[in-house]
């Protein structure tokens, strides 16, 4: 009984330790490892910090990156399933009653997976670094952050829009100007007014390096969208998904420091 007690105790403090880790990571980053501290915006040398961070945590990443598209998949397979079943074209099968439900109900999830997976990918790489974190500390980062992140994607979103149906050059001024933003409500816990303008003080100046960034990864994409083979243009294509993710947390790195 002593061994027992003595056992469960120790359990008991290893997940207290665990959960003052997690809790110490999601609260603040102001200790966390500053990757790319060095001010370069050259493509290479972001792209090669970024591939670093990726290579660090590349399972979980895929993870987070795979989750929210995991609805649509298994409700593609249930419609294939059941046209199979009742031997009806798939193409034409009759998307009615419990189908249309299960549509709704799968659009539902893949959103809040959505809004789940960005704030856990950008929290944890923003926490961690090139550090190894669990799936586990990366949710809980996930759920601190989510709602956040969405309020601060839809203001600057909105504002971004107006910009484009204005002349289109204004959209594209501030989608520069307020890039930032949603790494700076996270890192920073910045309400979305603080966000946006110390988005706006980070990006002066810095607007032409990050472009070549960007448009070095959309030629990458481009790439690898012309691989004939399906399977290996799905993976590649998610592997540069979670790349663009560190690519984004270096650039705001190194733009902090600079």
């Amino acid at each position: 009984m002593a061994e027992k007690k003595k056992a469960a105790q120790k359990t008991a403090k290893t997940k207290n330790e665990e959960a003052k880790s997690t809790k110490a990571a999601v609260a603040t980053s102001l200790d966390a490892p500053r990757e790319g501290a060095s001010s370069d915006l050259g493509v290479a040398s972001v792209f090669e910090a970024a591939w670093g961070m990726f290579m660090a945590n590349p399972v979980i990443l895929l993870i987070w990156v795979l989750l929210p598209v995991l609805p649509t998949l298994l409700f593609g397979f249930a419609v294939a399933g059941d046209a199979a079943l009742f031997g009806v074209d798939p193409t034409g099968f009759d998307l009615s009653g419990g189908v249309i439900g299960r549509f709704i109900l799968v659009l539902v999830m893949s959103l809040i997976l959505s809004i789940l997976a960005e704030a856990a990918i950008l929290g944890s790489l923003l926490a961690f670094g090139k550090k190894k974190f669990d799936f586990n500390k990366s949710l809980e980062i996930g759920k601190k952050f989510a709602l956040p992140l969405l309020a601060a994607n839809i203001v600057v979103g909105l504002i971004i829009l107006l910009g484009l149906i204005a002349l289109i050059i204004p959209g594209v001024i501030l989608a520069f100007r307020y890039l930032l933003v949603p790494a700076v409500v996270v890192d920073d816990g910045a309400d979305i007014r603080t966000a946006m303008a110390k988005s706006r003080e980070l990006m002066k100046g810095k607007a032409g390096s990050v472009f070549f960034v960007g448009f070095a990864y959309m030629i990458i994409s481009i790439i690898i969208g012309l691989v004939p083979v399906e399977i290996v243009n799905l993976l590649a294509s998610m592997v540069l998904q979670a790349v663009g993710s560190a690519l984004y947390v270096v650039v705001y790195r190194r733009i902090s420091v600079s």
